[in-house]
């Protein structure tokens, strides 16, 4: 069960991470770019991330909660 929360919490490093480039390259760091910022791409790359971590962590879980 460790190691599950172990890469639960890798995963979710790795998509943070991956959340901020993206926000860099789509937003930027100028103090104006707030504004013209587009969302869209970010948006579907959390749900991409939240997907692949459903899909991922839910089948290991039932499966560690049904043989224990």
């Amino acid at each position: 069960m460790l190691s599950l929360v172990l890469m639960s919490v890798i995963y979710w490093i790795a998509a943070a991470f991956g959340f901020f480039l993206l926000a860099l390259r789509s937003c930027g760091m100028a103090p104006d770019s707030v504004e013209m910022c587009d969302l869209t791409p970010i948006r579907i790359y959390v749900a991409v991330a939240l997907i692949g971590y459903v899909g991922w962590a839910a089948p290991i879980s039932f499966r560690f909660l049904r043989f224990r």
